[in-house]
């Protein structure tokens, strides 16, 4: 047989009342929290526990659990009230007004660090896909992570609002909930047109809807992309989370082949520098000593170092071809390619295009010539 509870069992007993039906205070704050009357707990307490309490009591325990957190912080006891000011009673001689304990809240601790909620904040504040108000949304619940106070700086996006993808974040349900089934996806990619608007992509007047078996999430320069395979091999296809519409999971199971069921999303997304295409081969880069930082910045830690000159030194990696192109294009003042040769080719030719552009006025090079 349990044990009988007493009223020494009171102070466990509304910490678990607490818990239990925080979402049923009668009580709101400005800020939409919920906050469970004394005479709330006194009901519950006797409801589920079936012990009974007088007004007086529940309101002592109330104050000694409150200043127990305060003092030892360990516990992990946080509860905060609800103040408001009202009225003195007509036999109450004083001209200051009364505040009260109109309800109470535990606080739960989320184990966050305050640094570890900033980092997060900033990092949904820098994302440029998730819409304007599931921003703001988000943000403040990770600010009831913290157990301190966190400015947030300004984000407002302007002229922002209307080219994103409202769908994003029931886009990620649904992906994840397909590579978690291993089902097959169907969907069609979106653009964005000059009113900032995005649509289906068409294609000589037809809409293509792909359907494909899911590999994995990931996040890279601040945008969610979409691993995928077709079947048959092994080849990874990456699509824009912001840019898929109707996003469907199908009854078909998804079948991948040897290695793409465990990919690893980090080494993928250090081999793929903006999720470019192109087959990983091995590549040596020569590197301004003074501008190794972007090395590992781009490809991270996996590097092999060799042939040390008085201003650089030799970085070997692997990565996929098109992904080292853009980037040496990008740094091309602090780093040459010296191998694969193919790669040397594209970028002297790539230089002679560029040449071509700016040699002459705008427009010296057509479109089609660039892209032929």
């Amino acid at each position: 047989m349990p044990t009988e509870l007493t009223k020494n069992f009171l102070p466990i007993c509304i910490l678990a009342v607490m818990r239990t039906h925080a979402d049923q205070g009668a009580e709101v704050g400005s800020d939409g929290d919920r906050y469970l009357t004394q005479s709330q707990i006194r009901a519950y307490v006797e409801e589920d526990f079936g012990l009974k309490a007088d007004a007086r009591s529940i309101a002592r325990n109330m104050r000694n659990l409150a200043e127990a957190g305060e003092l030892y912080p360990d516990l992990g006891i946080t509860l905060e009230s609800l103040e408001q000011t009202r009225r003195a009673g007509a036999n109450v001689v004083t001209d200051e007004p009364l505040v009260v304990h109109a309800g109470w809240r535990l606080v739960q601790d989320s184990g966050f660090e305050t640094s570890e909620v900033r980092m997060l904040i900033d990092t949904v504040l820098a994302s440029p896909v998730i819409p304007q108000r599931q921003m703001k949304a988000l943000t403040k619940r990770l600010l009831a992570l913290s157990r301190d106070e966190i400015v947030v700086p300004k984000a407002d996006r302007e002229g922002h609002s209307p080219a994103v993808n409202s769908q994003f974040f029931l886009n990620l349900e649904v992906l994840n909930e397909a590579i978690q089934q291993r089902k097959r996806v169907s969907f069609v990619l979106g653009a964005f047109g000059q009113d900032k608007k995005l649509r289906q992509r068409t294609s000589e007047g037809e809409v293509r809807k792909y359907t494909v078996h899911p590999v994995q999430l990931l996040v890279s320069k601040g945008h969610y992309y979409f691993l995928a395979n077709f079947g048959g091999s092994g080849k990874v296809y990456k699509f824009r989370v912001e840019l898929m519409l109707d996003v469907r999971i199908t009854d078909e199971d998804a079948a991948l082949t040897d290695g793409l069921a465990d990919l690893n999303v980090l080494k993928f997304r250090e081999q793929h520098a903006y999720m470019m295409s192109g087959e990983v081969m091995s590549v040596t880069l020569r590197v301004s000593k003074d501008s190794l930082h972007t090395v590992f910045d781009q490809f991270g830690p996996n590097l092999h170092f060799l042939n040390e000159q008085d201003g650089t030194v030799d970085v070997k990696l692997s990565a996929a071809f098109y992904s080292v192109l853009f980037w040496a294009l990008q740094h091309y003042r602090s780093v040459e390619v010296v191998e694969p040769p193919e790669l040397r080719s594209e970028l002297e030719r790539a230089g002679r295009v560029i040449t071509q552009m700016y040699e002459g006025g705008a427009g010296a090079l057509s479109l089609e010539a660039r892209q032929s």
